[in-house]
């Protein structure tokens, strides 16, 4: 990918176990050759506790 990745903030996430999920894999490497990144969102969720929260799983 080229560009970066961001979490949806907390009023239009629908609902779902991570924002990124991948399994059985190998030999993974992501180089965002110093442009890409992921952005979790994070402000939107800090003041949501019990909240079903998108997560990232590499």
């Amino acid at each position: 990918f080229d560009g970066q990745i961001v979490a949806p903030p907390k009023e239009t996430w629908k609902s779902g176990e991570s924002l990124i999920s991948i399994e059985n894999l190998k030999g993974l490497t992501i180089d965002g050759n110093g442009q890409g990144g992921a952005d979790g969102d994070g402000s939107t969720w800090w003041q949501c506790n019990g909240c079903q929260r998108p997560g990232v799983y590499i």
